[in-house]
């Protein structure tokens, strides 16, 4: 009951007419184009209480998306509902229309995808009932000192410029353009390889950022044009994997304008490249740059568009049902999955049993030739601790991600620069890749750009300390 009322409470408060109206009519939409695209649809075989709960879940997302919009122009909880909406209503729908599910070769029942449906209610529910519990609880955040926005700006310059070099060397210019040649390991390890390529490419996403910052406080181009263009080679967008540039790219692009912060350009802006630029670089993820033909590749998309949501990149659905039932017939892990993922950065040659990623464990138990598959964010909670547990953990996320996005809203502005806003606009192009999953990749990449992140609050703080220290004396 105390969740119900305070879940109540934000409904009521929350949606005008317009915005529900607005919302049914994306939704009818989508439905009236789900149908054209695919003429032999026979909707009176399908069942009404699986065909009624996905529309109940799609009205909420919709409602809970358009929403977060209108109180904040881009949030990590409109990436989440986003991502709710996209994966587990459209393309949740549409595979369930076709009978057609990624990976596997079968169909989940009427019942199941029934339970599928109101475990993710329970989900949703309990996301929003944990922002409630945190309301506006932030935390303060400090403004970068002039000592390492300004009078260090050019160690940013030498990382980027390094970086780029090395990668150009190690790489070869040719193969940074296409995702298929553009990886290279630096060590045996894969682990320690992993951990190296993913700092590197932390402390040029933090050095162009920090050269955005610069420029707009104090209006000098060099030192941005420098490790923008640096940027833009060694992690070129064909060249690299979509998370990496949605962090990459997205992340400087938010500081680059802060107008975006006043306009609802953003949210738009988002939905487009989720639906034509993303699937675009996808074209390079096996072929090298010269052997694409952008045009032809672009075509394709729009001409199987409607194929989009039943494919394996869509897969968010198909892997939460599949990790329900795998929970309900072997139980959860206690916690074992979790574990490996907080310890991520243990070698596996010190620890023989890491757990692999829900993802690939899963792949691995029902005998699957491809692992490569994904874990959202739900199932990640339910294979490890069962269905309260997911629950109860989702009460901690939506308290968590509300506490994120208060601690940039409530101190970021136009002309301030907090040490939160370059580590939060990065997280918001990232997160959508978290809530996919799995959790243990996508956790690790992520902390790679946190560690980088301490180290320069450390840099800024003991800089910031030692000029007090010195105006004293």
């Amino acid at each position: 009951m105390y969740v119900k009322k305070h879940i109540q409470s934000v409904v009521d408060r929350s949606f005008t007419p317009k915005q529900i109206m607005f919302s049914f009519g994306v939704l009818v939409f989508f439905l009236i184009l789900n149908v054209n695209l695919y003429g032999d649809l026979s909707f009176s075989s399908l069942n009404v209480y699986a065909v009624i709960s996905f529309l109940v879940n799609g009205l909420l997302w919709i409602f809970l998306l358009v929403n977060e919009v209108m109180k904040k122009s881009f949030s990590l909880f409109f990436i989440v509902w986003f991502f709710c909406l996209y994966f587990f209503f459209f393309a949740g729908f549409t595979q369930y229309t076709h009978s057609y599910y990624p990976w596997i070769s079968y169909a989940f029942s009427d019942s199941q995808i029934f339970t599928f449906n109101i475990c993710l209610l329970l989900w949703t529910f309990s996301l929003l009932a944990g922002s409630k519990f945190c309301g506006g609880r932030s935390r303060r955040s400090r403004k970068i000192s002039d000592e390492i926005l300004h009078d260090k700006i050019w160690i940013f310059i030498l990382s980027a410029s390094l970086i780029c070099g090395y990668r150009i060397v190690t790489v070869g210019i040719s193969n940074l353009f296409s995702r298929s040649t553009s990886e290279v390991a630096v060590s045996i390890n894969t682990s320690l390889s992993m951990v190296i390529d993913k700092l590197l490419m932390s402390i040029m996403y933090f050095s162009t950022a920090y050269s955005i910052l610069h420029f707009r406080k104090y209006k000098k181009k060099f030192p941005m044009i420098i490790c923008g263009l640096c940027m833009l080679v060694a992690y070129f967008p064909t060249g690299s994997a979509r998370n990496v540039i949605a962090g990459l790219y997205l992340g400087c692009f938010l500081l680059m304008f802060p107008s975006l912060r006043h306009n609802r350009v953003f949210s738009v802006m988002f939905m487009i490249s989720f639906m034509i630029v993303f699937p675009l670089l996808n074209a390079f993820r096996n072929t090298s740059f010269s052997e694409v033909d952008i045009f032809k590749a672009l075509k394709s998309i729009m001409n199987n568009y409607a194929t989009e949501w039943l494919a394996g990149d869509y897969d968010a659905y198909t892997m939460f049902g599949t990790t329900f039932n795998y929970v309900k017939e072997n139980g959860s892990s206690l916690g074992y999955q979790l574990l490996g993922v907080l310890l991520f950065f243990v070698p596996r040659s010190i620890w023989g049993t890491k757990p692999y990623g829900s993802g690939y464990f899963l792949g691995d138990n029902l005998g699957w030739s491809f692992k490569n598959v994904s874990c959202p964010l739900p199932g990640e909670m339910l294979i490890n601790f069962g269905m309260i547990g997911m629950l109860i953990f989702a009460l901690f996320f939506g308290f968590l991600i509300k506490w994120l996005d208060n601690t940039y809203w409530q101190n970021s502005s136009d002309d301030d620069f907090n040490v939160f806003d370059p580590l939060y606009c990065y997280m918001v192009g990232y997160f959508l890749f978290i809530c996919r999953g799995d959790l243990l990749s996508s956790f690790a990449y992520l902390m790679s750009v946190i560690f980088v992140w301490l180290i320069l609050n450390l840099i800024d703080l003991k800089g910031e300390n030692s000029k007090i220290t010195k105006c004293k004396q």
